[in-house]
């Protein structure tokens, strides 16, 4: 499949500082550099974008990427940016493609999954299919002046633009197309209009433009100082997965996401998460240290800062989209000899304690012992039931 991205206006709303809008930071990722990766995670396997502003520096960075990341990438040249709509760039790409494609935005952030379906579901239909969201009075994270509102009746497009008073839904951005649209542009260009939403108002004439509902996942176009701040935060809320338990969503996540793992990534820009997992490690067998030298208080505050940071390593791995099988078998062995450790430094130092074992007296020593064990059983058991669940429970 391949995927056609325009990358070719400057962003004055949003970038001040001169930087081309798809080269724009956010947690882990430049802008488009996220909207390239997801695409790629959601089956894409070409890419072709569209440059404007700054065209050399965006295609440079995008040409690093595409070495790093085994990416096939094509660009082409917009050089009516500053003149005309974004359905132009569009009609430059018309040559290059012959086929059905994808139709992303460089400056929208959206679910894998969301694409995946969008591609699933849309495949030799012979007509647009819009990613659409129906969450017009839930969806908080757009500015209703600036949207695209889209009329849909029984799965079709009737109408759509940004000043629409009659609408049910919002235009995410994602496009299932056929080569049609390019004659739907071209015939609405003509007619004054070189938008892409003047294209699919001409596939709608000709009931070719259809919806596909994304449902409760979300989306988001960035583009000002206020959409960027949200972007962020949204990212990292996304970061806590529904396995995860109460100590975890109430406290650890809270700290990880606010505090750690932005800080890691604000001083470490080209930090991996193995190396995030490598260091909770030495956190936690520091804190095992702790107390063994009968500094427990010490110990434990440590220990609960390699807890931390342990999840730090999974939120870098999918900001960046590296995630990877040997990142999770390495992380989980760590944290089986880490947790290992820090148990055998609590039981050292209970089992040296005066005050703990006049407290529990005669039956000090072996409940210590058993508590130890259990502890120490339940520990490295954690990698075997969930690799064993995964194994018969996971399709």
């Amino acid at each position: 499949m391949k995927c056609l991205i325009i990358a070719a206006g400057k962003g004055n709303r949003l970038s001040r500082t001169g930087i081309p809008k798809p080269l724009l930071p956010l947690p882990g990722l430049r802008l488009i550099e996220r909207t390239i990766l997801t695409a790629k995670q959601a089956g894409v396997e070409e890419f072709y974008i569209v440059t404007g502003y700054r065209a050399q520096q965006v295609e440079d960075f995008i040409t690093q990427l595409a070495l790093r990341r085994k990416l096939k990438v094509h660009f082409v040249s917009n050089d009516e940016w500053e003149h005309k709509e974004n359905g132009v760039s569009i009609l430059k790409a018309k040559n290059y493609i012959k086929e059905d494609f994808i139709l992303l935005m460089s400056d929208h952030i959206f679910e894998e999954s969301t694409l995946k379906d969008l591609i699933r579901g849309s495949r030799d239909k012979g007509r647009v299919v819009l990613a659409a969201d129906f969450k017009i009075e839930e969806n908080t994270l757009i500015d209703l002046n600036d949207v695209t509102k889209v009329q849909v009746n029984d799965g079709t497009i009737q109408n759509i633009g940004k000043t629409l008073k009659v609408y049910n839904a919002f235009d995410t951005g994602m496009f299932y197309c056929t080569p049609e649209i390019f004659t739907a542009i071209e015939e609405s260009a003509q007619n004054g209009d070189t938008s892409l939403s003047g294209g699919i108002r001409v596939m709608a004439s000709r009931d070719k433009a259809g919806v596909y509902d994304i449902g409760k996942r979300i989306w988001m176009d960035i583009d000002t100082p206020l959409d960027w701040k949200k972007a962020r935060r949204l990212l990292y809320n996304n970061l806590i997965k529904p396995e995860d338990g109460w100590i975890s969503r109430k406290i650890n996540r809270k700290i990880s996401t606010r505090i750690f793992t932005p800080l890691l990534l604000a001083l470490f820009k080209r930090i991996t998460p193995n190396i995030v997992s490598l260091i909770s490690a030495v956190a936690g067998i520091l804190g095992g240290i702790g107390f063994i030298l009968h500094l427990p208080v010490i110990g434990a505050i440590i220990a609960q800062i390699a807890s931390i940071l342990d999840g730090s390593d999974g939120e870098i791995a999918r900001l960046k989209k590296v995630q990877t099988s040997f990142g999770k078998f390495f992380d989980a062995l760590l944290d089986r000899y880490t947790d290992s450790f820090v148990f055998f430094g609590m039981f050292l130092y209970v089992i040296s304690s005066a005050e703990i074992t006049t407290l529990l007296g005669k039956m000090a020593v072996p409940l210590i012992y058993w508590i130890f064990g259990l502890a120490l059983v339940g520990n490295l058991m954690v990698s075997y039931t969930s690799a064993k669940s995964c194994l018969l429970y996971t399709s």
